[in-house]
Protein backbone atom coordinates (compact mmCIF):
# COMPACT_ATOMS: atom_id res chain seq x y z
CA UNK A 1 0.00 0.00 0.00
CA UNK A 2 2.80 2.41 0.95
CA UNK A 3 4.74 1.52 -2.20
CA UNK A 4 1.68 2.22 -4.34
CA UNK A 5 1.28 5.61 -2.67
CA UNK A 6 4.91 6.43 -3.38
CA UNK A 7 4.46 5.54 -7.04
CA UNK A 8 1.34 7.73 -7.23
CA UNK A 9 3.22 10.69 -5.76
CA UNK A 10 6.15 10.15 -8.14
CA UNK A 11 3.77 10.02 -11.11
CA UNK A 12 2.10 13.24 -9.98
CA UNK A 13 5.48 14.94 -9.62
CA UNK A 14 6.36 13.86 -13.16
CA UNK A 15 3.10 15.31 -14.48
CA UNK A 16 3.79 18.52 -12.58
CA UNK A 17 7.20 18.88 -14.20
CA UNK A 18 5.63 18.29 -17.61
CA UNK A 19 3.25 21.18 -16.95
CA UNK A 20 6.17 23.39 -15.87
CA UNK A 21 8.17 22.55 -19.01
CA UNK A 22 5.19 23.12 -21.31
CA UNK A 23 4.26 26.36 -19.53
CA UNK A 24 7.82 27.62 -20.00
CA UNK A 25 7.64 26.86 -23.73
CA UNK A 26 4.24 28.57 -24.05
CA UNK A 27 5.49 31.69 -22.28
CA UNK A 28 8.57 31.86 -24.50
CA UNK A 29 6.37 31.42 -27.57
CA UNK A 30 4.05 34.24 -26.50
CA UNK A 31 6.80 36.66 -25.53
CA UNK A 32 8.66 36.15 -28.83
CA UNK A 33 5.68 36.78 -31.12
CA UNK A 34 5.36 40.35 -32.52
CA UNK A 35 1.56 40.14 -32.17
CA UNK A 36 2.03 39.95 -28.40
CA UNK A 37 3.83 43.25 -27.91
CA UNK A 38 1.23 44.53 -25.39
CA UNK A 39 1.66 41.35 -23.39
CA UNK A 40 5.43 41.67 -23.53
CA UNK A 41 5.43 45.32 -22.43
CA UNK A 42 3.06 44.69 -19.51
CA UNK A 43 4.25 41.37 -18.11
CA UNK A 44 6.86 43.06 -15.92
CA UNK A 45 4.12 45.04 -14.18
CA UNK A 46 1.86 42.03 -13.68
CA UNK A 47 1.15 40.71 -10.20
CA UNK A 48 1.23 37.18 -11.56
CA UNK A 49 0.39 34.80 -14.39
CA UNK A 50 -1.76 31.73 -14.76
CA UNK A 51 -0.40 29.65 -17.64
CA UNK A 52 -2.47 26.78 -19.06
CA UNK A 53 -0.36 25.02 -21.73
CA UNK A 54 -3.36 23.18 -23.18
CA UNK A 55 -7.06 23.86 -22.82
CA UNK A 56 -9.72 21.78 -24.50
CA UNK A 57 -11.88 18.68 -24.32
CA UNK A 58 -8.76 16.55 -24.47
CA UNK A 59 -7.36 18.35 -21.43
CA UNK A 60 -6.85 16.95 -17.99
CA UNK A 61 -10.38 17.52 -16.70
CA UNK A 62 -12.57 14.44 -16.84
CA UNK A 63 -16.04 14.89 -18.29
CA UNK A 64 -15.66 18.33 -19.82
CA UNK A 65 -13.36 20.96 -21.25
CA UNK A 66 -10.45 22.05 -19.13
CA UNK A 67 -6.74 21.99 -18.58
CA UNK A 68 -3.94 21.86 -16.05
CA UNK A 69 -1.75 24.85 -15.45
CA UNK A 70 0.23 26.83 -12.93
CA UNK A 71 0.18 30.18 -11.17
CA UNK A 72 3.29 32.25 -10.51
CA UNK A 73 3.47 35.50 -8.57
CA UNK A 74 5.58 38.61 -9.10
CA UNK A 75 6.82 40.43 -6.01
CA UNK A 76 8.84 43.66 -6.43
CA UNK A 77 11.27 42.56 -3.70
CA UNK A 78 11.36 38.79 -4.20
CA UNK A 79 10.85 38.52 -7.95
CA UNK A 80 8.86 35.75 -9.61
CA UNK A 81 7.84 32.79 -7.50
CA UNK A 82 7.98 29.07 -8.09
CA UNK A 83 4.70 27.70 -9.49
CA UNK A 84 1.56 26.67 -7.66
CA UNK A 85 -0.43 24.13 -9.65
CA UNK A 86 -4.01 24.77 -10.74
CA UNK A 87 -6.77 23.49 -12.98
CA UNK A 88 -9.05 25.52 -15.23
CA UNK A 89 -12.49 24.12 -15.98
CA UNK A 90 -15.44 25.08 -18.15
CA UNK A 91 -14.30 28.45 -19.38
CA UNK A 92 -16.54 29.79 -22.16
CA UNK A 93 -13.99 30.90 -24.70
CA UNK A 94 -15.57 33.59 -26.86
CA UNK A 95 -13.12 33.67 -29.73
CA UNK A 96 -13.33 32.81 -33.39
CA UNK A 97 -10.23 30.61 -33.27
CA UNK A 98 -12.03 28.26 -30.93
CA UNK A 99 -11.13 26.75 -27.60
CA UNK A 100 -9.88 23.38 -28.76
CA UNK A 101 -6.20 22.93 -28.16
CA UNK A 102 -5.67 26.51 -27.02
CA UNK A 103 -2.58 27.66 -25.16
CA UNK A 104 -3.74 30.22 -22.63
CA UNK A 105 -2.07 32.80 -20.40
CA UNK A 106 -3.97 34.93 -17.92
CA UNK A 107 -1.99 38.05 -17.02
CA UNK A 108 -3.05 39.09 -13.50
CA UNK A 109 -2.70 42.86 -13.14
CA UNK A 110 -4.29 43.56 -9.75
CA UNK A 111 -3.71 42.52 -6.15
CA UNK A 112 -7.39 41.58 -6.00
CA UNK A 113 -6.98 39.17 -8.91
CA UNK A 114 -4.03 37.48 -7.26
CA UNK A 115 -5.76 37.24 -3.89
CA UNK A 116 -8.81 35.61 -5.45
CA UNK A 117 -6.72 33.05 -7.33
CA UNK A 118 -4.54 32.30 -4.33
CA UNK A 119 -7.67 31.67 -2.24
CA UNK A 120 -7.69 28.26 -3.95
CA UNK A 121 -10.85 28.48 -6.03
CA UNK A 122 -12.15 31.39 -8.06
CA UNK A 123 -14.67 32.00 -10.83
CA UNK A 124 -13.46 34.16 -13.67
CA UNK A 125 -15.75 37.09 -14.31
CA UNK A 126 -17.46 36.75 -10.94
CA UNK A 127 -14.67 36.89 -8.38
CA UNK A 128 -12.49 39.05 -10.61
CA UNK A 129 -12.89 41.11 -13.80
CA UNK A 130 -11.49 39.38 -16.88
CA UNK A 131 -10.89 41.20 -20.16
CA UNK A 132 -9.74 40.15 -23.61
CA UNK A 133 -5.99 40.64 -23.87
CA UNK A 134 -5.05 43.39 -26.35
CA UNK A 135 -3.23 42.28 -29.49
CA UNK A 136 -0.30 44.16 -30.94
CA UNK A 137 0.97 47.28 -29.22
CA UNK A 138 -2.33 49.09 -29.06
CA UNK A 139 -3.00 51.13 -25.97
CA UNK A 140 -5.42 49.75 -23.41
CA UNK A 141 -6.55 51.29 -20.15
CA UNK A 142 -5.71 48.78 -17.44
CA UNK A 143 -9.06 48.45 -15.71
CA UNK A 144 -9.38 44.67 -15.55
CA UNK A 145 -8.01 42.42 -12.85
CA UNK A 146 -6.99 39.84 -15.44
CA UNK A 147 -6.26 39.88 -19.19
CA UNK A 148 -6.64 36.63 -21.12
CA UNK A 149 -4.54 35.67 -24.13
CA UNK A 150 -4.61 32.51 -26.22
CA UNK A 151 -3.11 30.82 -29.24
CA UNK A 152 -4.96 28.17 -31.19
CA UNK A 153 -4.31 26.65 -34.61
CA UNK A 154 -1.36 28.96 -35.10
CA UNK A 155 -3.33 32.16 -34.45
CA UNK A 156 -3.06 34.48 -31.48
CA UNK A 157 -6.07 36.22 -30.04
CA UNK A 158 -7.66 37.51 -26.87
CA UNK A 159 -10.16 35.26 -25.15
CA UNK A 160 -13.19 35.83 -22.99
CA UNK A 161 -13.07 33.18 -20.28
CA UNK A 162 -16.16 34.19 -18.35
CA UNK A 163 -17.42 31.49 -16.02
CA UNK A 164 -14.22 29.48 -15.92
CA UNK A 165 -13.32 27.99 -12.55
CA UNK A 166 -9.70 28.22 -11.43
CA UNK A 167 -8.89 25.77 -8.64
CA UNK A 168 -5.70 24.89 -6.77
CA UNK A 169 -4.32 21.38 -7.36
CA UNK A 170 -3.20 20.57 -3.81
CA UNK A 171 -2.03 17.01 -4.48
CA UNK A 172 0.21 18.18 -7.30
CA UNK A 173 1.74 20.91 -5.14
CA UNK A 174 2.58 18.32 -2.46
CA UNK A 175 4.07 15.94 -5.02
CA UNK A 176 6.21 18.63 -6.65
CA UNK A 177 7.61 20.16 -3.47
CA UNK A 178 7.68 17.08 -1.27
CA UNK A 179 5.56 18.68 1.43
CA UNK A 180 2.26 20.46 1.90
CA UNK A 181 2.35 24.06 0.71
CA UNK A 182 -0.61 26.35 0.13
CA UNK A 183 -0.80 28.56 -2.98
CA UNK A 184 -0.26 31.56 -0.70
CA UNK A 185 2.92 30.07 0.76
CA UNK A 186 4.22 29.25 -2.73
CA UNK A 187 3.21 32.38 -4.63
CA UNK A 188 3.37 35.07 -1.93
CA UNK A 189 5.68 33.56 0.67
CA UNK A 190 8.24 31.95 -1.65
CA UNK A 191 8.58 29.26 1.02
CA UNK A 192 9.28 26.33 -1.33
CA UNK A 193 11.25 25.77 -4.52
CA UNK A 194 12.06 23.03 -6.99
CA UNK A 195 15.10 23.04 -9.26
CA UNK A 196 12.83 21.89 -12.08
CA UNK A 197 11.19 25.32 -12.09
CA UNK A 198 14.41 27.30 -12.54
CA UNK A 199 14.02 27.58 -16.33
CA UNK A 200 10.46 28.89 -15.95
CA UNK A 201 11.45 31.47 -13.32
CA UNK A 202 14.43 32.58 -15.41
CA UNK A 203 12.26 32.93 -18.52
CA UNK A 204 9.62 35.14 -16.90
CA UNK A 205 12.34 37.13 -15.13
CA UNK A 206 13.92 37.94 -18.50
CA UNK A 207 17.15 36.20 -17.64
Amino acid sequence: MFAAAQVAVANEATKAQEVVDKATAVYQEFIADPNMSWFKSHVGRAKGMLIVPYYGKAGFIVGGAGGSGLLIGNDPAKGWSNPAFYTLAEASFGLQIGAQGSKVIFLVMSDKGMRKMVDGKAKLGADMNVAVGPMGGGASVETADVYAFAKSKGAFGGVSAEGGVVQAFAERNVAYYGKAATPSEIVFGHTVSNDGAKKLVSAVSGM
